[in-house]
């Protein structure tokens, strides 16, 4: 069906965005600094959750023994990354996903890189993907911090799960990162127009910027160490009476004065958490990745548990979205790749088979993930476009994308609205496609 309508302008869209401030406030258009990006990415991150339950890295609630669940779960992610030789899939059974429109990195740290190992980032402005390169070693999910110790809780009452110790807080989270593996995350500057998730590089001309990876696992066991050794210094170092640890009602008053006309971000890290050690990620050359991480790109199609569209197929006219989600589509796990079975399991399975832990019966394989502002409809009912001149891009209506997802031939697995975003905004939805 030929629907006329404004068409976006690619190269007047970029050279707009080129104008914007490279950082979240300015990508999120002065919506970067309230609740907007929290409540954007947990809702993305439960919506994603939701349909690739094997993504779950933490226990369930109602799990008697947390850390054996975990230690099963970590056991079936090694499988899928040892290599092929091993019955695994190498550096491609890693969780994957592609983060389109990627901006200064904000949905990949915040939203795709607590879910998964690899995060590929597509992004047409180079000025914001130089940002996102620049601060990705200090990302949370790529460096490593040894958090201080926490006082202690009270018991809780009868029946629910008293709260870890330290040491146990510590095992848990020990278990979840080697279970997610060494996380990495890569960068390509190119538009969604010339970009092929299958095989990612940069457009003509562009530069090649290297991989950034979370530190090696001796460079972790060294924090760690030193972060007991200053624990125990510390511990030495401390008051011996309670007099000497309390400040009168005058000394407390004048450090709360103090604290108060020094800005938070002019004290380090060190001064503001005394015991917490930190492990920069690292840039790594494509030539020095490590085998066991290093994808064949270019020779080997690169796969993905994910991809996310956000706020950026508004910039899209429709014959490249249809085309776009073509790309896409053949760029997604099947359910084989994602569980590291070699051939697709039968529809109905032996009551023999023992299914792998990570399975889950609804899992069909990834999924496409987009999410974007929408308009209402035309008063007939009809699907309406809104053409913005200042950044030469559209904003659909629900009928618009829908209509493009059909002939795209992708089938909608799940629709819902964005719930507690400003409420002057667009109406915001997220599809999930396959």
């Amino acid at each position: 069906m030929q629907i006329q309508h404004a068409q976006p302008h690619l190269e007047k869209g970029i050279k707009y965005w080129e104008g914007v401030e490279a950082s979240v406030d300015g990508v999120l258009g002065g919506y970067g600094l309230g609740t907007l990006p929290v409540v954007d990415s947990l809702g993305t991150r439960t919506f994603i959750l939701r349909l690739l339950s094997h993504l779950v890295l933490t226990p369930p609630a109602t799990e008697a023994d947390p850390v054996q669940w975990l230690k099963e779960r970590g056991a079936a992610r090694g499988r899928l990354r040892s290599e092929p030789s091993a019955g695994g899939l190498g550096a491609l059974g890693r969780t994957r996903a592609l983060d389109v429109g990627a901006g200064v990195g904000r949905v990949s740290r915040d939203t795709l890189l607590p879910l998964v190992e690899e995060v590929h980032m597509v992004e047409p402005v180079r000025k914001f993907l130089d940002e996102a390169k620049r601060t990705s070693t200090t990302w949370d999910q790529l460096s490593y911090s040894e958090p201080k110790p926490t006082p202690p809780k009270p018991t809780t009452a009868k029946g629910k799960r008293r709260p870890a110790d330290d040491a146990g807080r510590k095992e848990l989270r020990e278990l979840v990162r080697k279970a997610q593996g060494r996380k990495s995350a890569y960068f390509w500057e190119n538009t969604m127009q010339s970009f092929d998730p299958s095989f990612p590089k940069p457009r003509e001309g562009a530069a090649l910027f290297d991989p950034t990876f979370g530190p090696e696992d001796a460079a972790i066991a060294q924090a760690q160490q030193e972060a007991v050794q200053q624990a125990e210094d510390a511990a030495v170092e401390a008051p011996s009476t309670e007099t000497e640890a309390a400040d009168s009602s005058e000394q407390q008053a004048k450090k709360r004065r103090t604290s108060n006309s020094n800005p938070p971000d002019s004290k380090s890290p060190s001064t503001r958490n005394q015991f917490r050690t930190i492990v920069p990620g690292i840039s790594v050359p494509f030539a020095d990745v490590p085998s066991e991480l290093r994808l064949n790109l270019g020779e080997q199609a690169v796969k993905y548990d994910v991809i996310l569209i956000q706020w950026c197929a508004q910039h899209l006219r429709d014959n490249e979205m249809i085309a776009f989600l073509h790309r896409c589509r053949a760029a997604l796990k099947t359910r084989a790749e994602m569980l590291g079975n070699k051939e697709e399991p039968s529809e109905q399975p032996s009551e023999t088979v023992t299914l792998d832990p990570l399975a889950d019966p609804g899992l069909d394989g990834g999924i496409i993930v987009v999410k974007e502002n929408i308009c209402q409809e035309d008063e007939d009912g009809n699907e309406r476009v809104i053409w913005d001149d200042e950044d030469h891009s559209i904003t659909r209506s629900r009928k618009a994308y829908e209509r493009l997802f059909e002939e795209a031939g992708m089938k909608i697995v799940k629709s819902e609205v964005q719930l507690g975003l400003p409420a002057e905004l667009f109406e915001v939805r997220q599809w999930a496609l396959r």
